[in-house]
């Protein structure tokens, strides 16, 4: 079983080796030496932490046996300190953490992006020729349940400032148009910002 990132092959000069079966580079780890009284020389003991990835030969897809011998950031294990193998499990569940709060706030982006797109070119194709019309009221309540969560999403940033929801007691198309303009310009300096 492997593991479900790639992980950096470690090095450890005399500890680590490579093993060649039909093609794929196993990655080995020296776990200790066992003495041969008749042979007179020590037989290494060695176990497979993972495979070498072909078009990246500094990684490799890691398996279980890694998880055992090794700490989250690539240091051994034996080598380290009860404190620092404490600090390393912490610092894999913040980046953890870190990368789930990403990867949720990236799939929130793309869920209410395609929505807002919609809705841009919406209400843009139904302002032409009659900018000072109001927005009725049931269709600023629909744009404001999209605006919401983007709003909410964007907040503490720079522009958020910027971000207004529709009045819904009564705002022209026009302005309509222009605040909607904002989220278009905040929403593509998020992503390259922050996605």
């Amino acid at each position: 079983m492997t593991l479900e990132r790639p992980v950096r092959i470690p090095k450890i000069p005399g500890k680590i080796t490579m093993w060649n079966k039909d093609g794929q580079n196993y990655v080995r780890y020296e776990t200790g030496r066992v003495y041969n009284a008749e042979k007179k020389y020590n037989i290494p003991k060695r176990v497979f932490i993972g495979v070498q990835i072909a078009n990246a030969p500094e990684l490799m897809m890691a398996n279980e046996n890694y998880e055992e011998y090794f700490s989250p950031d690539g240091r051994e294990l034996a080598t380290m300190t009860e404190e620092e193998k404490e600090e390393a499990l912490t610092k894999e569940e913040e980046k953890t953490l870190s990368e789930m709060e990403y990867t949720e706030r990236r799939a929130r982006y793309k869920r209410y992006r395609a929505f807002f797109e919609e809705l841009f070119y919406e209400i843009k194709a139904q302002s032409r020729g009659r900018l000072e019309t109001t927005v009725p009221e049931y269709q600023a309540a629909a744009v404001n349940r999209i605006l919401r969560p983007l709003k909410e999403m964007m907040e503490g940033e720079a522009y958020s400032e910027m971000l207004e929801l529709i009045d819904e007691s009564g705002m022209s198309y026009g302005d309509a148009v222009v605040l909607l303009c904002n989220y278009k310009t905040a929403l593509s300096r998020y992503y390259s910002e922050r996605l």
